[in-house]
């Protein structure tokens, strides 16, 4: 009789239980209603603009559309921590129950924002997304608030892609010497009406450069997510 071991590695040799290499990845900024990220920054800017003053705060209309591709979306993006899934429950109290257990009750789901939140690292560049957009938008969003009016929309979707190897190439003969590794997407997290409201602080120094000196993290609020699977191969 085949064990449990045998078993496992048995099924892992199909495609829907392969363990996936979670490195690959990708986000992408979506705005809503049509509109491109040069429309969502001249909608930052005409905000900055008029709360801050002319000189303040400038924002590059072009410098995600400079650091992202069409098929993937945004390539200078290093990190991204999901926000946690719960919902409160609280315990029934009845006077004189004797020694029945109190039956749970089920609350509100928890919200997203505050310490609940989607966090994405951006690596920084010479002219980076962080200074150039990121803050100016988080400015932006403080003096217009999160209420909608339908004008000069600040807000977007993002999308989180997750790869894997491919169902057609992953078992090929591991001696092959022609070997052309696919990928395809295995799932998607999207989050709509995302706006940032919080960037980590920076620091300079002339000692040695390590990699938390050129990422900087982001926190989204946002109002609700979902997935997309990809269907089993």
């Amino acid at each position: 009789m085949a064990g449990p071991i045998f078993l496992r590695l048995s099924k892992q040799t199909e495609w829907v239980n392969d363990i996936p290499l979670k490195f690959l990845w990708t986000i992408a900024l979506l705005p809503r209603d049509n509109q491109s990220m040069t429309d969502l920054a001249k909608n930052i800017s005409s905000i900055v603009k008029r709360y801050e003053g002319d000189n303040r705060w400038p924002v590059s209309q072009d410098v995600y559309n400079k650091q992202a591709d069409d098929a993937y979306g945004y390539m200078f993006a290093s990190s991204v921590g999901f926000p946690s899934d719960a919902y409160n429950i609280s315990n029934s109290s009845t006077a004189n129950y004797g020694g029945y257990l109190p039956g749970p009750i089920g609350g509100e789901r928890n919200g997203y924002g505050g310490s609940n939140n989607l966090s994405i690292s951006f690596l920084e560049t010479n002219i980076d997304i962080i200074d150039n957009l990121i803050r100016p938008w988080i400015i932006a969003a403080s003096h217009k608030g999160l209420i909608e009016d339908g004008k000069e929309d600040i807000k977007c979707n993002i999308a989180i892609n997750m790869y894997t190897k491919d169902a057609h190439t992953q078992n090929v003969d591991p001696l092959a010497t022609s070997i052309t590794a696919k990928f395809q997407r295995r799932k998607s997290f999207i989050f709509e009406d995302a706006v940032p409201f919080q960037v980590s602080g920076d620091e300079i120094s002339y000692g040695e450069l390590s990699i938390s000196d050129i990422t900087k993290s982001v926190s989204f609020a946002f109002s609700k997510y979902y997935t997309t699977l990809v269907n089993d191969r």
